[in-house]
């Protein structure tokens, strides 16, 4: 198993603010896993499902850290902003 490059930052990854919220981060997670996942190159071999995957772990990664930085830094657990 090969572990996400967490030499970059989880914002970078998600392609995002650092002091995005938690629905941008969110947002941002599920456009790019809609890309990157790998049954979406199922089609196209083991390594390019390797690739995925890995991209994958890095995205799950990112998405995680980005929520915990909300959470530590804007407080309470993963609150999203409130439209009303």
């Amino acid at each position: 198993m090969v572990l996400p490059n967490r030499s970059v930052p989880w914002f970078d990854v998600l392609q995002i603010s650092p002091d995005a919220d938690v629905t941008t981060i969110k947002r941002s997670f599920r456009g790019l896993l809609k890309q990157y996942h790998p049954d979406k190159v199922d089609a196209l071999g083991t390594e390019f499902k390797l690739l995925a995957d890995e991209k994958t772990r890095l995205l799950t990664w990112a998405l995680r850290s980005g929520l915990k930085h909300v959470e530590k830094y804007h407080g309470g657990k993963y609150h999203e902003k409130n439209n009303t």
